[in-house]
């Protein structure tokens, strides 16, 4: 079995989503803490003139509280929604994808971690990625006195998985010896060259996926999902 685990990203970039896509079952690692100034709650869209940040903002942030723990602050979504709706209106593929966006945002979502999960889980599912997915949190794991490396083997092990898929930063964090001596393998997702038609301008790359959902058909889509290789 082949298994992924990674903190919640809100609308990541194309990558995240190959990394979900690529494994059997998928863990959201919502019980650790949550990351100022990182990508949990935040990401980069594209306007007319040029990339455009945003941010939904959260309560009482703090490194010292957990993914799951850290509550969004009441109608960011909506503000979210317009930015979005604001710079993509003229996008060829905009009428097709904003309702999942608005569903998206619609849903109750008691912290940033599960409107995370539900801006990955949501799109994917649309695209009959099939891929089984859990939280840490309520996976009964017990193992907070573990950290690192450790903490995700012994998730692997428990989960009984034969192979463990990461993005390329892990590549600093994790050491594939370690992982054999576990009888477990390590692959990294290195993403193909992506590239697209924007707005008549020059390709902006590593945007937030809703990007790609904006300016690419179905087909493309699914494609650039599995235009990857393992190392």
């Amino acid at each position: 079995m082949r298994l992924a685990i990674m903190q919640p990203y809100l609308f990541p970039y194309v990558g995240y989503y190959q990394l979900f896509s690529s494994v059997d079952k998928f863990v959201f690692y919502d019980d650790v803490n949550f990351i100022k100034k990182g990508w949990i709650n935040r990401n980069k869209i594209l306007g007319k003139n040029g990339v455009v940040n945003f941010t939904v903002p959260c309560c009482k942030v703090s490194q010292n509280v957990t993914i799951k723990n850290t509550a969004i602050v009441e109608d960011s979504k909506v503000k979210l929604l317009n930015k979005i709706e604001n710079c993509y209106r003229q996008a060829p593929f905009y009428s097709q994808r904003i309702p999942l966006i608005k569903r998206i945002l619609g849903e109750e979502h008691e912290s940033i971690g599960a409107l995370a999960e539900d801006s990955i889980t949501f799109i994917l599912n649309y695209f009959d990625v099939e891929t089984e997915f859990k939280r840490s949190s309520l996976s009964n794991y017990n193992n907070n006195s573990l950290a690192g490396q450790n903490r995700i083997l012994d998730i692997v092990k428990r989960e009984e998985a034969h192979t463990y898929h990461n993005l390329p930063g892990g590549k600093s964090i994790y050491r594939k010896d370690d992982f054999l001596a576990n009888n477990v393998n390590l692959r990294f997702i290195m993403m193909r060259e992506i590239s697209y038609s924007q707005f008549n301008s020059p390709f902006s790359p590593g945007l937030s996926f809703i990007d790609n959902l904006m300016f690419n058909n179905d087909n493309d889509i699914k494609e650039q999902l599995t235009s990857y290789t393992l190392e």
